[in-house]
């Protein structure tokens, strides 16, 4: 292999093999590079590399490195932070404990998600030009910088799984598409600057400290897909506003453990149009997963980052490292909401998950509840509802879990 001097792209994959990948030991770095001169990409993935320093050669034109799913430990070592070429480096699911120096001015894409980086600061980011960061599911702490808002190019951030506090910053770069900042420990307002973040896909702010009110406002993100608030100090009526084409792209709308109050948003699920089988389409839609971003490097390596999102689905908290474009749920539970559940949720016919449960809610099951034939999950427990169990529901074929406990429902089980 190390006599293919005219190699541009290298992945080895622990595939079905037994054992390790043994680098040649007895070859001096210099011996090596002349060999590996025109190497652009270069993956080693689940091989249990352990140490940095067997694969230390110089790779004058590498451009991607990805060492994915091994058990590499300490710091980012110098000798790829003095690579001047590489534009996407790749080290998740590893050991690493800190991120050390980093002059990357050229970087593109930077993934460290799933290890164990404690560092304080991550303000480093602001000095680069990176489209896709990912450093999510560490340890790091401090605050998210401000400076943030000078990333022009950024695309894609994923803190989420941290142990970030402070208040959000007040601004965001405008062409971000993902922006996840689930599970840290961050508060104070949602700033109004994010609806000025047109090409946002994917928002994710649950299980933080944040406390506002509803964010109207984003009504304005047409490409809107996730919205994802759940677990903070969010409070009061979420208003029906009478402008159109509120939400038309969201698959994913969970408000769920808040303080939310008053009617059912009806207006909001009246305008979720992707949530609804377009009448007279002759195609169904592709099966897709959601990626807020993609490269192409020359050697026609692919590397994508795929949203990944927290569910309470069917009564369990999944974690989905990949969000297809058929998990189209609704979650409002654990709220103060009060009023009847509105017909208008029979017309969603995609949805999968449908979760008011702990609410205040009265009134009967509306019947319309049986046109959603995709539904998996249907909870409508803790609340005050009345009346039957309408017989429609017996035509929710893909139904695997029904819970209508805790409420004042009477008569008999279709």
């Amino acid at each position: 292999m190390f006599n293919l001097v005219k190699l541009t792209g290298l992945c080895l994959s622990s595939g079905n093999w037994s054992g390790s990948l043994h680098f040649p030991q007895n070859l001096e770095a210099s011996n090596v590079t002349h060999k590996f001169t025109k190497l652009v990409s270069l993956q080693l993935l689940r091989i249990d590399l352990t140490n940095f320093s067997k694969i230390w050669w110089e790779f004058p034109k590498l451009e991607a490195l990805e060492l994915s799913e091994n058990k590499l430990e300490g710091k980012v070592p110098k000798w790829i932070h003095d690579m001047h070429s590489l534009e996407y480096l790749k080290l998740p699911h590893n050991h690493l404990s800190s991120i050390g120096q980093f002059p990357w001015y050229q970087l593109q894409y930077l993934d460290l998600s799933f290890n164990f980086l404690t560092d304080d600061n991550i303000s480093f980011i602001c000095k680069t030009s990176l489209e896709i960061v990912n450093l999510s599911h560490n340890k790091f702490r401090g605050t998210i910088p401000h400076c943030l808002a000078n990333l022009s190019k950024l695309v894609v951030l994923d803190l989420q799984m941290n142990k970030l506090h402070g208040n959000l910053p007040s601004i965001f770069p405008r062409d971000l598409v993902t922006l996840n900042l689930n599970g840290n420990q961050l508060g104070g307002h949602l700033p109004k600057s994010l609806s000025d973040c047109t090409y946002l896909m994917d928002l994710n702010l649950g299980d933080n400290q944040i406390e506002d009110a509803f964010p109207h406002w984003l009504q304005s993100l047409q490409g809107l897909e996730i919205l994802v608030l759940r677990s903070n100090k969010l409070y009061g009526p979420i208003l029906s506003l009478k402008t159109k084409d509120m939400f038309p792209n969201v698959i994913i709308f969970d408000i769920s453990s808040n303080n939310f109050s008053g009617q059912l948003p009806e207006a909001y699920i009246k305008s979720f149009q992707a949530m609804k089988i377009v009448v007279g389409a002759l195609v169904q839609s592709r099966f897709y997963y959601i990626q807020g971003g993609y490269s192409y490097i020359p050697s026609n390596v692919y590397l994508s980052y795929d949203d990944s999102v927290t569910k309470t689905m069917k009564g369990l908290r999944s974690n989905f490292e990949r969000i297809p474009n058929v998990l189209v749920s609704i979650d409002l539970s654990s709220n103060r909401f009060e009023g009847e559940i509105p017909d208008d949720i029979g017309e969603l016919s995609e949805l999968i998950s449908l979760n008011l449960s702990h609410n205040n809610l009265n009134g009967h099951i509306p019947n319309s509840l049986g046109n959603l034939t995709s539904l998996e999950s249907l909870d409508l427990s803790s609340n005050m509802l009345t009346g039957i169990i309408p017989a429609e529901l017996v035509n929710l074929n893909s139904l695997e879990v029904l819970n209508l406990s805790n409420n004042r429902l009477e008569g008999s089980v279709p």
